[in-house]
C-alpha cells in the first residue's frame, strides 16, 4: 500500500514539476511578450495609458508622455493621486471626471472620445484628443479602470485655430467690403461672361429700381428689355473681355425711373483663380458734373459774345469817334499856321491839348480791351536794346525840358547783348507810359531811366529796366490799387494831373503779356521808382548792309503777260509799267475776257484781279487752271488785290493762285516778284516761288506834289512819274483817264446807297479803291475799305454812318477832279 501511494505521489510530483516546467515557461513567454508591447507602446506616436478609477492615479502609461508632457513615467506614477493636477486645469480635471464617468457607463468595447489640455513641465499647452474604453471590472461588474489612447492634436488645434481666425478675418473683411461698397454713391458691380451680375453694392440696385436680389437674379435679357441702354454696357462688356484692356468711358443712361445720368464707366478685367474672366466696373455719377461743364461752356460761350460786342463797340466807338477827332486836331493844325490873336491862340493850344488827351484816352481805352479780351499779340523781332531805350527818351524829352526837370538815361557799362530777340513795339509802349506818368508827376527835379543785365552769360539773359524819379510820390494806401484800370493816387491827383488812370494798367497787362512782372516803389514827397525784368533773347549781329543795285528791269523783256483788271486807271497803270519793262501786255476787263485772251495765246504769267464783274479772280484762275496742255494749266497766276485781310493769302493759294500781290504796291515788289515766278537765267534757283508785298505806304512829305500853302495834298503824282520814267504824257493820261471814269463811278456809289443794296454799295467802292490808289489818294482809303466791308458785316449796314463816308467819298473826288483839271487843262 505504501508503495503505491509512493509512487502515485511521485508521479503527482512529476507532473506538478512538468506544469511548473510549463508555467515558466508560459511566464517567460508572457514576460517576453509584455517587455515586447511594452516596447511597442512606447514606441507608438500617441499617449497610452491606463488610469485607475479608485486611485485616481496612473495604473500605467507610456513613455510617449516623456516626449510630449516632459514627465518620466516613474515621476507620473509616484504621483499617485495628484497627477491630473499637476498635468491639468482644474476646469480641465472636472471634464475629464465626466468623460470617465461617461466611460463607466458603457459596456466592454465601446469607445467614447474627449479632447482636452494638459501642461508640458514647461508650462506650454498640449492639446489632446482621447479615446477611451472600459478595461478592468470588479466583481461586481464596475468599471475600475480605463484604457485611454491620447494623441497629440497641438499642431492641428494650432492650424485649425488659424483657420478659423483666417476665417473670422475674411468674414469681417467680406462685411466691412461690403459695407464700404453699399455706402459709396457709385456704381460697383462684378459681371460674369454673359453679362450677367454676380456681384453689385447697393447704389447700382437703387439706380434699377430693382432689390440687390432681384438684380443678381434677372438675366441679361431681361435686363436690356427693361433698360435699352443696358446694350451699351454689353458692348463694353464685350470690349474689355476680347482686348483684356481697361476702357474709360463717358457715357449717358437710363435708371429704372425713366431718367437720363451720366456715368464716367471704368472697366477692366477680373481674373478668378480658376482662370475664368469676368469684368469688374466702376461707374461714377457724373449728371451734376455734365450739367456744370454745359453751364460754364454757354457762360464761356455767353462772355466771349459780350467780350465780341464789347470789342466791336469799342472798334466802332473808336472810328467814330477818331474820324471827327482827326478833322480836329487836323483844322486846328491848319489854323495854329495862319495869323491870330495871343488870346485866341492859347484857346487854340487848349483845344489841341483836349484833342491830344481825348486821342490819348482813345487809344488806351482800346489797348485795355486788348488786353483783357486776350487779343493781343505779341511781335519777335531782333532790335537794338538801346535804340529803344534811347527812342523812348527822346519822345518825352521836350516834355521834360519844357517843365524844367532833367531826363537822363543811363546805360550800365557792361550789359549783356545789346542785340535782343521781342517786341520792341510793346517794350517802347511800356517805357514811354512809365516815363510819361514819371515826367507828369514830377514837378522838379528829375528822371532816370536804366536797366542792367542780370545773367549776361546766360542763353536767355534777364534785363532789369527802372523808371525812378524825384516826384510827388504815392501813398501806401493808393499803391495797393495803384495798377488797377482807371485808378490814380487821389481825386486831387486826377483834377490837377488829368489822365485816364490807364497808363500803369495797361503797362503792367503788357509787361505781363511779354514775360515780367511791375512793380512799384514809392514815398510820398519823395518820389517813385517802377521796375520789371523782362528774359531776351539774344539776336543775331544784323549783316552789314549792301547798297542795293538798281533793278534791271530788262530781264524781263520779251515776255508775255495777261493783265485781268477792270478798273481803267489800274490797267493804264499797270500797262505803262509793264511795257516800260519791255514786256507784251494782253488786257481783260473781265473774267471773261481773261478766258478767251488764255486759250488764244501763250502767257508767262497772268496777273489776276480778284474782284471784277462776273467772273471774280478765283473763279477765272479755277478755270484757267482747267486747261487741256497741262503746261497752260500750271501758267502762273499773281492775286492782284486792294481787299487785303488777314488769311486772304491761303484763301487765294487754296484755289489755285501761285502769289498774292495786295494793291497798292510798288514797282520793285511786282518787278521781284515776277522775277521769281518766272526765273530769268541770272535768278537764284533758291528763290522763294511767291510773296506778299506790302501795301505803300503814304509817301514821305518831300514827294508829295507842292500845292497851295495851308492845303494838304489829296494826291500824288510822284509815284507814276517815277514810274513813267516822268513820261508827261502817261502821266496827263492816267490823270484824264481818272477824271473821266471816277466821277460816274461816285454816281453808281450814291446810287447804291439811296437803294439801301450793300453788295453793290461794296463793289462800287472796291472799283473806286483801285482807282484812287494809283494817285496815291491817302485820305479816302480807310473810307473807301469801311465801305467795301459792308457786305461781310454781320450786323445790319449802319446805313446814316455809310452816307457820312459816301459824302466824304464824294466831296474828296469832286475836290480831286477839280484840282486834276487844273494840273492837266484841256
Amino acid at each position: 500500500m505504501d508503495s503505491i501511494r509512493f509512487r502515485q505521489q511521485a508521479r503527482q510530483l512529476r507532473q506538478a514539476r512538468q506544469q511548473l516546467d510549463s508555467l515558466r515557461q508560459q511566464l517567460a513567454t508572457a514576460t517576453e511578450q509584455a517587455a515586447a508591447a511594452t516596447r511597442l507602446y512606447d514606441e507608438l506616436p500617441s499617449f497610452i495609458f491606463v488610469f485607475d478609477l479608485p486611485s485616481s492615479s496612473l495604473q500605467y502609461c507610456n513613455r510617449f508622455v516623456e516626449a510630449r508632457l516632459g514627465y518620466p513615467v516613474a515621476e507620473l506614477r509616484a504621483l499617485g493621486s495628484r497627477v491630473l493636477e499637476v498635468l491639468m486645469p482644474k476646469a480641465e480635471v472636472a471634464e475629464l471626471h465626466r468623460h470617465y464617468a461617461n466611460i463607466v457607463a458603457l459596456s466592454d468595447g465601446q469607445l467614447e472620445s474627449f479632447e482636452y489640455i494638459m501642461h508640458h513641465r514647461t508650462g506650454a499647452t498640449r492639446w489632446l484628443r482621447l479615446t477611451s474604453a472600459p478595461f478592468a471590472r470588479d466583481a461586481q461588474g464596475r468599471v475600475t479602470q480605463v484604457l485611454s489612447i491620447a494623441e497629440d492634436i497641438t499642431r492641428w488645434k494650432i492650424t485649425d485655430e488659424q483657420r478659423r481666425s483666417a476665417n473670422r478675418r475674411l468674414a469681417e473683411q467680406n462685411r466691412l467690403f461690403r459695407q464700404i461698397i453699399d455706402t459709396v454713391p457709385n456704381l460697383i458691380y462684378l459681371k460674369d461672361s454673359q453679362g450677367n451680375y454676380v456681384l453689385a453694392n447697393e447704389a447700382t440696385a437703387r439706380f434699377y429700381d430693382l432689390s440687390h436680389e432681384e438684380l443678381l437674379r434677372a438675366a441679361l435679357p431681361e435686363l436690356e428689355a427693361r433698360f435699352p441702354s443696358m446694350a451699351q454696357y454689353r458692348r463694353q462688356d464685350e470690349q474689355v473681355l476680347r482686348s483684356g484692356q481697361e476702357i474709360d468711358e463717358e457715357s449717358p443712361l437710363t435708371d429704372g425711373q425713366g431718367n437720363q445720368r451720366w456715368f464716367r464707366t471704368v472697366k477692366r478685367p477680373f481674373v478668378l483663380t480658376d482662370g475664368t474672366v469676368q469684368v469688374l466696373g466702376v461707374d461714377n455719377d457724373i449728371t451734376e458734373l455734365k450739367h456744370t461743364q454745359q453751364a460754364l461752356e454757354q457762360a464761356k460761350e455767353t462772355a466771349e459774345q459780350n467780350a465780341q460786342v464789347r470789342q466791336n463797340f469799342l472798334t466802332n466807338m473808336s472810328h467814330e469817334i477818331r474820324t471827327p477827332l482827326n478833322g480836329i486836331v487836323g483844322l486846328t493844325g491848319l489854323l495854329a499856321k495862319t495869323s491870330l490873336a495871343a488870346e485866341q491862340r492859347q484857346l487854340l493850344a487848349h483845344a489841341q491839348d483836349s484833342a491830344d488827351n481825348l486821342l490819348v484816352l482813345i487809344n488806351d481805352v482800346l489797348d485795355m480791351a486788348q488786353l483783357g479780351a486776350g487779343r493781343m499779340r505779341l511781335e519777335s523781332m531782333p532790335f537794338e536794346l538801346d535804340h529803344v531805350l534811347r527812342g523812348s527818351c527822346q519822345a518825352l524829352l521836350p516834355t521834360a525840358t519844357a517843365k524844367g526837370i532833367s531826363l537822363r538815361l543811363q546805360l550800365p557799362p557792361a550789359a549783356g547783348p545789346a542785340r535782343v530777340l521781342g517786341d520792341p513795339h510793346r517794350l517802347r509802349q511800356v517805357l514811354l507810359n512809365l516815363l510819361g506818368n514819371a515826367v507828369k508827376f514830377t514837378p522838379k527835379g528829375e528822371v532816370l531811366l536804366t536797366y542792367e543785365c542780370l545773367n549776361p552769360l546766360a542763353p536767355a539773359p534777364q534785363y532789369r529796366f527802372s523808371v525812378l524819379d524825384t516826384g510827388i510820390g504815392i501813398a501806401p494806401a493808393q499803391l495797393r490799387e495803384l495798377f488797377e484800370p482807371f485808378t490814380q493816387a487821389s481825386a486831387s491827383t486826377a483834377r490837377e494831373f488829368g489822365g485816364s488812370g490807364l497808363g500803369l494798367s495797361i503797362s503792367r497787362g503788357l509787361v505781363e503779356l511779354l514775360g515780367g512782372q511791375l512793380v512799384a516803389d514809392s514815398e510820398p514827397g519823395r518820389g517813385s521808382t517802377f521796375r520789371f525784368t523782362l528774359t531776351l533773347a539774344p539776336a543775331p549781329a544784323a549783316p552789314a548792309a549792301l547798297p542795293a543795285p538798281p533793278p534791271d528791269f530788262q530781264r524781263l523783256r520779251g515776255y508775255r503777260v495777261l493783265l485781268a483788271e477792270d478798273n481803267p486807271v489800274n490797267q493804264l497803270l499797270m500797262q505803262t509799267m509793264l511795257r516800260g519793262w519791255e514786256v507784251v501786255v494782253d488786257t481783260a476787263s473781265s473774267g471773261a475776257e481773261a478766258l478767251a485772251l488764255f486759250r488764244q495765246n501763250l502767257y508767262a504769267v497772268v496777273l489776276m484781279d480778284i474782284q471784277m464783274p462776273g467772273l471774280d479772280g478765283v473763279a477765272t484762275t479755277r478755270l484757267l487752271r482747267q486747261h487741256p496742255s497741262p503746261d497752260r494749266a500750271a501758267t502762273p497766276v499773281v492775286a492782284l488785290t486792294a481787299h487785303a485781310m488777314p488769311g486772304d493769302a491761303e484763301r487765294y493759294r487754296a484755289a489755285g493762285l501761285d502769289a498774292y500781290l495786295a494793291k497798292p504796291f510798288r514797282e520793285q515788289a511786282l518787278f521781284d516778284l515776277l522775277i521769281r515766278l518766272l526765273r530769268p537765267a541770272s535768278t537764284p534757283a533758291s528763290a522763294p516761288l511767291s510773296a506778299v508785298a506790302e501795301p505803300v505806304a503814304p509817301p514821305p512829305a518831300q514827294q508829295v506834289a507842292q500845292l497851295p500853302a495851308g492845303q494838304p495834298p489829296l494826291y500824288d503824282l510822284t509815284m507814276l512819274r517815277r514810274m513813267s520814267g516822268n513820261d508827261d504824257g502817261f502821266v496827263r493820261r492816267l490823270a484824264l483817264l481818272f477824271v473821266e471814269t471816277t466821277p460816274p463811278a461816285v454816281v453808281r456809289l450814291e446810287q447804291h446807297l439811296r437803294l439801301r443794296q450793300a453788295p453793290e454799295l461794296a463793289k462800287a467802292a472796291h472799283f473806286l479803291k483801285s482807282s484812287t490808289d494809283g494817285l496815291q489818294l491817302f485820305s479816302l482809303r480807310p473810307v473807301l475799305r469801311d465801305l467795301e466791308a459792308v457786305a461781310a458785316g454781320a450786323a445790319p449796314p449802319d446805313w446814316p454812318r455809310l452816307a457820312r463816308l459816301v459824302e466824304q467819298v464824294s466831296v474828296t473826288v469832286e475836290e480831286v477832279v477839280e484840282q486834276l483839271r487844273e494840273e492837266f487843262p484841256g
